[in-house]
């Protein structure tokens, strides 16, 4: 047998900064209140790193969901991991909202059907891929502060970020009035 230095590390290595594509691991959960045990509206996405010389690293996002910054959250990384043409549904109306929109409309914890579109995507998402931008926080913790389509390469400019936004979604819109919520 072989070993390098990087043999060595046992356990888990947070990702460097920088761009990463990565590849979204199971146990994607709500968080549990540590007091109660109960399930919180916070939600981690775990990820690990593919495709580059970073591979095995990982980054985890966070979402809270009872806020808008967290609903954003969930409703990008639905979106640029391919998800979303999976789990929107033609009575959603949701093919020309923006991420900010999508998750107001559509990741309210309050709406019990949100909360069952929130469980369904806590179960699709997990293998999909996504590039995202780490930046290490003062505490030395991975995080991601930019997501895009995976393309398959790591590295990125300023020029390629978002370079997959134009994508049309393949949902088609129906003239159902009723609101989906």
């Amino acid at each position: 047998m072989k070993a390098t230095s990087k043999d060595k590390q046992m356990g888990f290595v947070n990702a460097k900064d920088g761009w990463h594509t990565f590849k979204i691991q199971e146990n994607c959960r709500y968080l549990e209140d540590k007091d109660t045990g109960e399930a919180t509206n916070k939600i981690i996405i775990p990820m690990q790193v593919v495709g580059d010389e970073d591979e095995g690293a990982v980054a985890s996002v966070f979402c809270d969901i009872s806020k808008k910054g967290g609903r954003t959250a969930l409703a990008k990384m639905v979106e640029f991991s391919g998800l979303s043409k999976t789990v929107e549904k033609p009575a959603m109306k949701a093919s020309d909202l923006t991420p900010v929109e999508w998750g107001e409309r559509l990741l309210n914890p309050d709406s019990p059907k949100c909360l069952k579109l929130i469980n369904e995507i806590l179960m699709k998402i997990p293998e999909h891929t996504i590039s995202g931008e780490v930046k290490t926080n003062k505490d030395g913790f991975s995080n991601v502060i930019n997501v895009d389509y995976d393309t398959g390469k790591a590295g990125k400019d300023e020029n390629s970020a978002g370079s997959g936004s134009d994508k049309v979604s393949d949902v088609a819109e129906t003239k159902d009035d009723d609101d989906w919520v």
